[in-house]
């Protein structure tokens, strides 16, 4: 058994990885960007307003996750993520799925600090009573059903250790069913939140052309 766990394999001869590379190119690039952005807006609030708010900080620990994530997709396709599965042995294919699966926490944990922020930046804008109490029940969905689906991912299998070594006895929960149920609640989600302030900008007195303009902005999210 450990002459099959160790053996060598395409990860261990060099084998080129594209998709690996891909997924990992992209991340970073796409990293960089919110990086920089968060920079920008950090410049821009203590500069103009002197101060930092909740909305702010929350997407600087969204961008910290994002960051971790980027690490461990490079783990990841530095044990053959993105190569064939028959070319990969048994133990770079345990290392991959490990941060795979961290990642999925990860990945969980940092949508929900970005909806955080945007929710808060909501709060920091509008002082409507009723608009303040529907971007906290916002809130509370998007906090809840992201312990919903982050403790699942985590305890999918007893032990916990049959994640990633499928032969463990033991018992999993159907694991595509956390993916898909996650995803949904994202999206739908990511439609309150973008549908919040559209309600907020009718009663403004303001040209149509300048709501069109904010109604464009606000459902950028869309995107």
């Amino acid at each position: 058994m450990g002459a099959i766990l160790f053996k060598r394999d395409a990860v261990d001869d060099g084998v080129p990885n594209p998709r690996g590379d891909t997924v990992v190119t992209v991340n970073i690039a796409l990293v960089v960007v919110a990086a920089l952005l968060v920079i920008a807006r950090f410049w821009t609030r203590i500069a103009i307003n002197h101060m930092l708010g909740s909305d702010d900080w929350c997407v600087f620990v969204a961008l910290l996750i994002a960051i971790t994530m980027t690490g461990l997709f490079y783990g990841e396709t530095k044990n053959g993520f993105g190569l064939h599965q028959a070319t990969v042995s048994q133990e770079h294919f345990l290392q991959a799925w490990k941060y795979f699966l961290a990642c999925q926490v990860l990945y969980k944990a940092a949508a929900l600090f970005a909806k955080l922020s945007m929710l808060f930046l909501y709060l920091r804008i509008f002082s409507s009573r009723n608009f303040r109490i529907a971007a906290y029940f916002v809130m509370f969905i998007c906090v809840g059903t992201a312990i919903g689906t982050i403790v699942p991912t985590i305890f999918a299998c007893h032990p916990i250790q049959k994640a990633w070594t499928p032969t463990m006895p033991g018992k999993c929960i159907w694991t595509p069913g956390i993916w898909y149920s996650s995803s949904s609640i994202n999206i739908a989600t990511d439609v309150m939140i973008i549908a919040l302030p559209i309600a907020q900008i009718r009663p403004l007195k303001l040209p149509k052309a300048q709501k069109f303009g904010l109604a464009v902005l606000f459902s950028l999210g869309f995107l």
